[in-house]
Parts: structure tokens; sequence; C-alpha cells
């Protein structure tokens, strides 16, 4: 702790100390998370328990890969048919079929039903935790009930008012809900509390609106610089996001890596770019500009 401690009193001291330990502990990305995540990744995956299964599915939005979302859907519905009363991993449950719509990753019917009523199941149980709250925001947000997405956001900063994570995702989503004033505000005090509490990387995913607010107003150098920042190789929007900016800024050795990337990871991308990237960012003048970036870089976008 290096604080001046000159100019403030020592109750100003316990608070800021204790929001910080409280943080390092119980974010999903501080260092004890990721502890977690990096250990059930590494090992044996058929006797996880509930705790094991909901830092699986972590370790999946840090890196984007769709072959781990598959597992991680699989080990965490197994996680609910051990532990049905468990509002952690309904909650988890939840993110992961929402990912089968925002990710477009293995998608089965349904995805966002079936991420409401198990966002619904998680706060029935544990009423009191941000996590739960926040897959039903997550849930809302993606089915485009803003009204109800707005309660529930508000409810997740309540609970969590010290977590940079929760603070960061609820202004991602106000952000592309089209309160880009509140969003930026929440998303840059968010990702500012985590880089001050650990000198682990912010989650890429994190940094996606960043990179949005960068690309619409046609800062690429800074929208490249935020890509570069995310580190998810194994998603395929990075790739996605890296190709356009890099084509916008004519940075073609950057471009043409990343366009291989990116059709090595989803090679009829070109087909379905236009939806995937709508139920990714949302804003349709956003997804336009991408799309834009994208024919630049001589991918062959269809229309859909």
């Amino acid at each position: 702790y290096d604080r001046n401690l000159s100019d403030v009193s020592i109750f100003d001291v316990q608070d800021e100390l204790s929001k910080g330990i409280a943080s390092v502990i119980g974010d999903l990305w501080g260092v004890l998370g990721q502890m977690r995540q990096s250990r059930v990744v590494r090992g044996a995956t058929e006797n996880l328990d509930s705790n094991e299964s909901v830092a699986y599915g972590n370790a999946y939005f840090r890196t984007g890969s769709e072959e781990e979302h598959f597992r991680a859907r699989e080990i965490i519905e197994k996680a609910i048919e051990r532990d049905p009363d468990n509002g952690d991993v309904w909650a988890q449950s939840a993110n992961l079929y929402m990912a089968e719509h925002q990710s477009s990753h293995n998608p089965l019917p349904n995805s966002l039903d079936r991420c409401l009523k198990a966002a619904q199941r998680a706060v029935e149980l544990n009423p009191g935790s941000d996590r739960t709250y926040a897959s039903l925001a997550t849930a809302h947000f993606y089915r485009n009930e803003m009204r109800a997405f707005r309660a529930a956001a508000e409810h997740v900063l309540k609970i969590a008012p010290s977590s940079g994570m929760r603070t960061t995702q609820m202004g991602s989503f106000y952000y592309r809900s089209g309160d880009h004033k509140r969003g930026m505000e929440l998303v840059s005090k968010g990702i500012n509390a985590m880089m001050q509490i650990t000198s682990s990387p912010v989650p890429g995913f994190l940094r996606v609106t960043y990179f949005i607010d960068h690309y619409r107003n046609d800062r690429y150098e800074e929208a490249l610089d935020e890509v570069s920042k995310m580190d998810m190789p194994k998603f395929w929007a990075a790739q996605a996001f890296m190709a356009a900016a890099s084509a916008m800024l004519g940075a073609d050795e950057e471009m043409e890596i990343a366009k291989t990337r990116l059709l090595d990871l989803w090679p009829e991308f070109a087909a379905t770019a236009k939806g995937a990237l709508q139920n990714l960012v949302g804003e349709d003048v956003v997804v336009d500009q991408l799309l834009e970036g994208l024919r630049k870089s001589g991918i062959e976008i269809q229309d859909d």
C-alpha cells in the first residue's frame, strides 16, 4: 500500500483497503479466481465440483474459444444435475447459453429462452448475489428487454459497488444499449479499479467497449491498440476487429494476419458476418462500420 497518508484519515485508509481486499478475494477476475481457473483447465474435468465447474466456465470467457465453450457447457450442465440448488451454477449456465447467441458458439435452439430461465432460477436460489443478478441483467439485455435490464443492472451495481469486473460488465451493456456516456463512465471506472488491484491483464472481453468506442469514432490506431490488449487469439471477434481496424488504417500486414486467423477459426464467417456482429455488438451503425472494414480487408461479406 503506497498511498500518501498525510492528507487522509485512518478511516479512509481502512475503507480503501477493505474494498481492495474484497475485490481481490471476491472478484471473479481477481487473483484467486484466476488461480482456480488455471488449475481446473489444466486438470481432469470429469469430477469437478460446483465451484470448479463455474471456474471452468470463467476460463472460457477469458479465451473465447468455441471448443472450450462446448466443454464448459457440458461441465456446467452436469453440475446442475449434481447440485440443482446452487445459484452460482445456474448463473454460469445462463452465461454459457448467452454465449451461444452473443458469440455464435455451439448454438442450440432457444438460447436466450434457456438463458433467461437459468438466470431467473439463479436469482431465486441466491437473490443476494451479484453473480446471479448479473446473469439476469445479461439475459434481459440480449433479449432486448431494456427496462428489466436496467433494473437488474442497477441492482448488480448496488450489491457489488467495489467489483471492477461487475462495473465494467454492466457499463458495457449500458454502452451498447445506446447510453454511451454512462456506459463509458462505468467501463472506465471498472477497468481502472481492476488495474489498481492486480497486475494481471484485464480480461479481453471487457475491453470490447473501448474498441467499439474508438472504432465508431474513426480512431483506428487506438482501436488496434485496444484489440491487441484483448489477447484472445481463439476468439473470432478479436480477429474480425483486428482485420477491420487494420484495413481502415491501411496496416496491410496486420490485416492479412488477422484475416487469416479469422477464417481459420471460422471458415464460413463471410456468410454469417452481419448476423454474428449484430448479436455481439448490437448497434447497427457500428456493425455497418465493421462490415465496411472487413470488406476493405478483402473478405467477401454476404448480405443476410
